[in-house]
């Protein structure tokens, strides 16, 4: 009887830690727990300074509001993405102590859409990649094919600019696909969530001041309002009052210039308006091909593009091969190599869209839409 009595309590003991463990891990927020948090834990994704209570029940949210990962869209999710790894490592280390090592389990790929400026002009084709692809092609060849060699031959094969059209004296261009910054060694170190890492510039998000260059260039650089980095020009000493302000009357677009003749941030000014100045623009895309990641290769095409017709004037593709980092991962994507006839120049975006848009030649600086 003694030894039944032993038995049962150790059951029990067993039965509530696991109730414990499921209830601490694997309990399903209810609705009044989940109208308890607000949207700005989720924002700062349950690290913003919450007390116990508050911070297990933001875990728990958005553990709830986190996809499964999908096989069949494995790029859109990071290499370790898993919601209950997150959220037991958050439990682990405590919120704002853990938040930075436990980003790995969160990661997912960064959306940035295309705003195309005419919805009736016929969507831009991109190329079809080429059949047999050139892994297939190595497969045939070689037993063994290694990463250094397809990367290679990616870069002999596919790799180039190709430019079909040039325009003279262009003196506006329009980003159809403006990108959000994607700094941080995690995301730098992941396999998949950086969509087109080569043409990922230090100018993405906040592009008027470098476009507009006296030295590099443009007149006028046109973009959605939908993202025209106003964030990041908001309360900075370093650029003009108007690049902060959204559109008063819902103008679609953004449009940066130079004051005047002054080279620095703060001589770049912004408006916004129901037009674009510009006739052509560009965009981009990452080459999304299981091999390439499996190897540690990520490639990418920009695009420039007539937007009135939909005309493709010119091409850049280009790989970056990340493998051999002294990183957790052995992946990072921004010291990683490029092909060998590719530029490793900071402004290499607009390097290329100078040689097939070339800016207008005059000195004289016109200013804002009248």
């Amino acid at each position: 009887m003694k030894r039944l009595s032993v038995f049962i309590a150790t059951a029990l003991i067993y039965l509530h830690v696991t109730v414990a463990f499921a209830d601490d891990v694997m309990l399903a927020p209810t609705e009044n727990d989940i109208a308890m948090v607000k949207d700005k834990w989720l924002e700062n994704h349950c690290s913003a300074g919450l007390n116990r209570d508050q911070f297990q029940l933001c875990l728990r949210a958005y553990v709830a509001k986190m996809e499964p990962l999908d096989p069949s869209r494995r790029e859109q999710f990071g290499e370790q993405y898993d919601p209950q790894k997150w959220y037991a490592c958050m439990q682990e280390r405590g919120g704002n102590y853990g938040f930075s090592n436990c980003e790995q389990f969160r990661l997912r790929r960064i959306e940035n859409p295309e705003y195309w400026p005419y919805p009736e002009v016929p969507a831009m084709k991109w190329p079809e990649p080429p059949t047999p692809s050139v892994y297939e092609q190595l497969k045939k060849k070689y037993l063994v094919v290694t990463s250094e060699e397809y990367f290679k031959s990616l870069c002999a094969e596919e790799a180039g600019e190709f430019v079909y059209r040039t325009v003279e004296n262009v003196e506006a261009i329009y980003q159809i696909r403006p990108r959000i910054v994607e700094g941080g060694n995690v995301r730098q170190e992941d396999r998949y969530v950086i969509e087109a890492p080569y043409f990922h510039e230090v100018w993405d998000s906040a592009p008027g001041g470098t476009f507009t260059s006296n030295l590099l260039g443009y007149h006028f650089f046109e973009v959605s309002s939908h993202q025209d980095g106003r964030i990041r020009y908001e309360k900075s000493r370093h650029y003009d009052p108007s690049m902060s302000p959204s559109p008063l009357h819902g103008e679609p677009f953004s449009r940066f210039f130079k004051g005047d003749s002054n080279k620095k941030l703060s001589s770049t000014k912004k408006e916004h308006s129901d037009q674009l100045r510009s006739r052509f623009g560009f965009t981009w895309r990452g080459i999304n091909r299981f091999e390439d990641r499996k190897n540690g290769i990520a490639g990418g095409e920009l695009a420039v593009v007539d937007l009135k017709t939909a005309e493709i004037l010119a091409i850049k593709r280009s790989f970056n091969f990340a493998k051999g980092a002294r990183t957790k991962t052995g992946l990072f994507w921004a010291g990683s190599q490029v092909c060998p006839q590719d530029s490793n120049d900071t402004f290499r975006v607009h390097e290329f869209l100078t040689k097939v848009l070339k800016p207008t030649s005059s000195n004289q600086l016109p200013g804002a839409l009248e």
